[in-house]
């Protein structure tokens, strides 16, 4: 029998490899279709969609649009991202 470390044990792995929960996180959600998982996805992936928004705001012309807009447009476009994309594909 193989022992295992104190880390597997205590469940530790899964917050030092984050690769793991993240895989985790998108299991749990497409097979629960809880908002709790797609939140925590959101938060993961957050920061991206705001730096890819402030990205568009200098390239492109404003219309009249602020920066915060161009943030919710990014928002919106992360939260149907996350519930559009099949992990099992």
């Amino acid at each position: 029998m193989k022992l295992q470390s104190v880390k597997e044990r205590s469940g530790l792995s899964l917050i030092t490899k984050p690769k793991r929960v993240k895989a985790r996180l998108w299991y749990l959600y497409k097979q629960n279709h809880d908002p709790e998982f797609r939140d925590r996805l959101f938060e993961i992936y957050r920061l991206h969609a705001r730096k890819i928004s402030h990205s568009q705001f200098h390239k492109r012309p404003a219309y009249g649009l602020e920066r915060s807009d161009f943030e919710q447009y990014g928002y919106l476009g992360l939260i149907s991202a996350i519930e559009g994309y099949d992990p099992f594909k």
